[in-house]
């Protein structure tokens, strides 16, 4: 079979050492409740097509050890894919997704196999009812924003039988494709001062409820939405406030985690924000391109008992937007070997026991693009991701359609217990309550 390969670019890189020292940490899970018209063999067609344009849904992982130095991990693309990862369910309830995208978050990908499955939950074949899709991504080839644009195409395809297919090219990491490249030695250099950052801050950083084996930890995850009414409000309130919904959610989540550890004291707080790198190209990426197109920051925030919400938010705001321009670019060559050996490092000793990347927001932003293919009316879109290596406290990830908003409450339990996450959840709602004076449903 002909194959084209490339290697791995570093963020890729460190997806795929997460995924693979951490039973299947960064698998990307979301879930797509649809109404429609659906066949097995339509869905099947249209899949196909959307593989035949983006070849990284052709890929597969291999790695190949040159010497004791050098291993190289590359994207190997097959031509053609014959057999689809695609799976048909019969739908049972509306909640039945729930189960499968738990199970599916805990089960990592084989090497040489295709970095994505699908599940579907049909209602009844041929007739206009609700749908459940369940999308399963490795992170190596796929961030957020792309499995939409991945269902938005897949869409398009279904209802359009005669669209023709153009193919596009084999994207390049995109540590490759930034205006402004960093070198493997002035990265090293910054991933050794926030290593050392991070061991003078462990202090401040919050530890495991419990400890538990690899085998032992589930990572789970509580939904909730946002209603158009709500969703007005907040927005609204954001703008007069001058900060964003990202930096909002970020200072409530801040806030919830610091009332729910009963902290009276200061105490520095750090924040891992996935950040699109598709602006920061050269040329710019547009929604067309599908890949693993991200970057990550970290801010740190002082917090104590009177820390006022919007002001965390303009802080949040602040330092985000000064750090892409510093930390968010990482080398597009790099050592595995050095690499492993800074990673290893970064999750032993002290550090072990600890949630040592602290929080983390995922806003996907909107995804109402869905709206655009007539004949179908997307429901619900709610996205997580695996954490069982327990590197954050917790995540929630974010997703807009049709005014409402969606948010994925993620954590790694036992090392967060859940009656913890329970408590966050109502601590943020109870915030968000008090500053904008909306009362979300749990």
């Amino acid at each position: 079979m002909n194959q084209t390969k490339r290697q791995l670019g570093s963020v890729e890189y460190l997806h795929k050492y997460a995924h693979d020292n951490g039973s299947g940490s960064g698998t990307i899970l979301t879930f797509v409740r649809i109404t429609g018209y659906f066949n097995k063999e339509q869905i099947i067609n249209a899949l196909h097509k959307v593989c035949q344009r983006h070849p990284v849904l052709r890929a597969h992982l291999q790695s190949k050890k040159c010497n004791y130095l050098k291993i190289e991990h590359g994207l190997y693309i097959n031509q053609s894919i014959n057999q689809l990862p695609v799976k048909f369910l019969v739908k049972t309830s509306d909640n039945q997704w729930k189960d499968i995208v738990e199970n599916e978050l805990q089960i990592q990908f084989a090497e040489h196999d295709f970095l994505w499955q699908i599940i579907v939950l049909l209602g009844k074949e041929n007739e206009q009812c609700k749908h459940d899709f369940i999308l399963k991504f490795h992170h190596v080839i796929m961030d957020g924003l792309s499995v939409a644009y991945f269902f938005r195409d897949f869409l398009n395809y279904y209802n359009n039988e005669n669209m023709l297919v153009n193919t596009l090219p084999f994207m390049p990491s995109v540590e490759t494709l930034l205006k402004n490249q960093i070198s493997w030695p002035k990265f090293l250099c910054r991933f050794i001062f926030y290593g050392l950052k991070c061991l003078w801050l462990k202090k401040y950083l919050y530890s495991f409820d419990s400890n538990a084996t690899l085998s032992e930890i589930k990572t789970k995850s509580r939904y909730q939405c946002i209603n158009e009414n709500q969703t007005s409000l907040l927005l609204a309130k954001c703008r007069e406030e001058k900060v964003t919904l990202t930096g909002l959610l970020n200072a409530a989540l801040m806030l919830a985690v610091y009332r729910a550890y009963n902290n009276k004291n200061e105490r520095q707080q750090i924040v891992t924000t996935p950040v699109s790198m598709r602006t920061l190209c050269d040329p710019p990426l547009g929604p067309e391109h599908l890949g693993c197109l991200i970057s990550y920051v970290r801010t740190m925030h002082l917090l104590n008992y009177n820390s006022s919400l919007w002001e965390l938010a303009r802080q949040y705001k602040k330092q985000l937007t000064k750090n892409i321009s510093i930390y968010s670019h990482f080398p597009s060559k790099f050592s595995s070997r050095i690499l492993d050996t800074l990673l290893a490092l970064n999750n032993s000793g002290d550090l072990k026991t600890k949630f040592r990347y602290g929080l983390c927001i995922s806003n996907i932003g909107s995804v109402d693009f869905f709206s655009e293919v007539q004949g179908y009316s997307v429901d619900e879109v709610y996205s997580c991701t695996s954490h069982a290596l327990g590197e954050v406290l917790m995540t929630i990830i974010v997703a807009s359609i049709n005014n409402k908003i969606y948010l994925t409450f993620t954590h790694a339990e036992p090392l967060l217990h859940e009656k913890t996450a329970i408590l966050i959840q109502k601590n943020l709602n109870s915030i968000l309550n008090d500053a904008v004076g909306i009362k979300i449903a749990e």
